[in-house]
């Protein structure tokens, strides 16, 4: 009887010397996906592992969302030039159905399948940091307070319509630390220092859950794994959710805007 070889693990791709990477878990594999004049930053890859969406950076501070394959292959635009009042924006995001990504612009969240664009919140105030329910319905966000110190979590439908605020404020919450339970009752909020809180989106109740890898943990798409980057030692690394089995994978130490 002859058996097939297991597929191979789906790479990590993150940003180093301003250019997107990619390496296998076992650290094998490291390619460099773009070679853009200035850089590319916050990669988020398909739900299907084929296609990657970034912010990539051009002259006079402007910036756009490109599409590209995972390989760095086919690279295009799907946004015109975009601006907002944050320096940098945080990634865009694949809708589980992989026909649409959200990201920001200007001060709100706006959705695209490439083709058409929808604003989906309006504010005075700054919404970064889209992350899509498990189902595809909802997104949450982060509303930034006036002094951009602080945030509320708020939830809107993905058709678009009045925004709902579920907890805040969080303090010292930046971009890139949503995530939903697979539920999809609950959204964590990654802590810069380890762990996360969880926050019911029926009554606003915030539950601290403590250990994990710290610096915003990229999930591997089966679950079993996060990838980070070791905000004391520096390098790639993968661990079991709970912190457990930790190891390096590429050790450099300008590597960030990691994803899986």
């Amino acid at each position: 009887m002859v058996y097939a070889a297991p597929p191979a693990p789906p790479p990590i791709v993150f940003v180093m010397d301003s250019q997107l990477w990619s390496v296998r878990m076992d650290g094998t594999h490291l390619h460099e996906l773009t070679h853009v004049p200035m850089y590319a930053e916050n990669p988020n890859v398909s739900p299907d592992g084929k296609r990657i969406v970034f912010v990539h950076f051009h002259a006079g501070g402007a910036y756009r969302i490109d599409e590209m394959n995972i390989d760095g292959s086919s690279e295009h635009a799907v946004t015109g030039d975009l601006s907002g009042p944050l320096e940098e924006p945080s990634s865009p995001v694949w809708a589980p159905s992989g026909d649409r990504v959200a990201f920001e612009e200007g001060r709100s969240i706006v959705e695209t399948d490439g083709t058409h664009t929808r604003v989906l919140t309006q504010t005075p105030r700054v919404d970064i940091d889209p992350a899509w329910s498990p189902n595809g319905t909802q997104l949450a966000f982060l509303r930034l307070q006036p002094s951009l110190l602080s945030a509320d979590l708020y939830v809107v439908s993905a058709n678009g319509g009045p925004a709902r605020k579920v907890a805040g404020p969080f303090n010292g919450i930046t971009g890139d630390r949503l995530r939903w339970s697979t539920a999809g009752d609950a959204v964590l909020v990654e802590l810069d220092e380890g762990g996360s809180i969880s926050v019911s989106l029926r009554t606003g109740k915030r539950t601290f859950a403590p250990g994990g890898p710290p610096a915003a943990p990229a999930q591997s798409p089966d679950g079993r794994w996060v990838a980070y980057v070791d905000p004391w030692r520096g390098g790639l690394r993968v661990a079991r959710p709970d912190g457990s089995e930790a190891r390096l994978v590429y050790q450099a130490l300008l590597i960030m805007d990691v994803t899986w």
